[in-house]
């Protein structure tokens, strides 16, 4: 005799759960379609930017601004709060920065080898990306006008092309990778487009000095609060090195340089910078 098959019984209980389920779902997607629309009213917006830009016959359109987009990461960190890590928000936020940036028109980057991984979690594939095998190409490239940016690793004892950055007339650096972008700075960004501050800083500057007093010259800067980052030997007479000081502006720059210009180990020196990129100030980090 056959098995009677047994009905299935409906659970109240887990019918009723699908309901406030449901509700949630219906929640989210409704703010998806707000989020959505407010991701469309913003590219509109930066489209708009870029055509006053080019009605207002400006000389030089800079699309890609380091300093403005460190300072909207900044605001957003700021103000953060919820489940969402910090590092999810910023992801977030650079792939639509870099799409907002290809509204505006076509950027090229050039980058060194060793760097493939932060310059693609940095850039997304709306950038077009150039690799090449040194420095000196990349400075090339951009002089050459190949590339709007250059990706070149942080100065040490190794990546010594800071030193050789004033035969490269007009080039500037701008920004900065790292990581997770409060970590340690791994990259710098340089380009031919002029300084921008933010409301935090890094100037870095050179010094180019007699061989014999760069030990002196060393101590004293250090001494001063300056971070030294590198030194190098240009001949067996010149040396030049390398370092840095936390900024807000120019005027900053100029009252903090008086008292090296004062140190008369050698007559009519003046640091040259290279370059500024943004900082997270530490009050952001700590909430």
């Amino acid at each position: 005799m056959p098995l009677k098959k047994k009905p299935i019984e409906i659970n109240d209980r887990n019918n009723n759960e699908t309901k406030p389920l449901s509700l949630i779902r219906k929640k989210i997607d409704s703010i998806d379609n707000k989020i959505h629309d407010l991701i469309m009213s913003r590219a509109q917006l930066v489209s708009d930017i870029a055509k006053e830009k080019r009605s207002e016959n400006f000389k030089d359109i800079i699309i890609y601004r380091p300093a403005r987009e460190h300072e909207i990461l900044a605001r957003l960190i700021k103000r953060h709060k919820g489940n969402i890590s910090i590092r999810s928000l910023i992801s977030i936020w650079r792939n639509l920065i870099s799409a907002y940036i290809s509204i505006q028109g076509e950027v090229k980057l050039i980058f060194t080898n060793n760097i493939d991984n932060i310059v693609n979690s940095h850039f997304s594939s709306e950038i077009k990306k150039i690799k090449k095998n040194n420095s000196a190409s990349c400075l090339k490239g951009l002089m050459e006008n190949k590339a709007h940016i250059a990706i070149l690793p942080f100065p040490n004892k190794n990546n010594d092309w800071w030193s050789k950055l004033n035969n490269f007339k007009g080039v500037n650096i701008v920004g900065s990778l790292s990581e997770d972008f409060y970590g340690e700075t791994t990259a710098l960004i340089l380009s031919k487009q002029k300084i921008e501050y933010s409301s935090n800083n890094i100037a870095l500057y050179t010094l180019k000095i007699n061989s014999e007093n760069i030990r002196a010259y060393s101590e004293f800067i250090s001494s001063k609060g300056y971070n030294l980052i590198c030194q190098k030997l240009l001949s067996a007479k010149k040396s030049i090195i390398l370092f840095s000081i936390k900024v807000s502006s120019d005027k900053e720059i100029n009252l903090k340089f008086k008292g090296i210009e004062n140190f008369e180990l050698e007559a009519n020196l003046k640091p040259k910078n290279i370059g500024v990129y943004s900082l997270l100030s530490k009050d952001i980090l700590n909430g």
